[in-house]
């Protein structure tokens, strides 16, 4: 399922870039292209984020308001998941949002997430 919603939004963001590229002059193609690759390489790493976060929010309803806005901000990017990963779920560090089985069952889903061993674009 996951494969199928990286080609649709491939699709439409090329289908997008062809008709910015048509309609542009050169330095405007240019930056279509670059805004292009950014958006492709940038969409695995988005949906894999927003996967995530998905998983372990809809699996623990009794989070508080404050943990919920955690998760929502720390899985907007790959390196805060990871850092977080190696600080609360390898290291002893303590953390003040995530702890006891909750910080477990959210380690447990960034080591089935494969998020730590795919290196993504900027």
């Amino acid at each position: 399922m996951l494969g199928k919603a990286l080609v649709i939004i491939i699709i439409l963001i090329a289908i997008f870039s062809i008709d910015q590229l048509a309609s542009s002059d050169e330095e405007g193609i240019v930056n279509t292209f670059i805004k292009w690759k950014e958006e492709l390489f940038s969409t695995p790493d988005r949906l894999i984020l927003s996967s995530l976060r998905d998983e372990f929010l809809h699996n623990n309803m009794s989070l508080l308001p404050h943990q919920t806005d955690y998760i929502v901000e720390l899985t907007q990017k790959h390196q805060e998941v990871q850092q977080f990963h190696k600080l609360y779920c390898i290291g002893s560090d303590k953390n003040p949002y995530l702890y006891g089985d909750d910080l477990q069952d959210f380690c447990l889903l960034i080591r089935q997430s494969g998020i730590l061993s795919f290196e993504f674009g900027q």
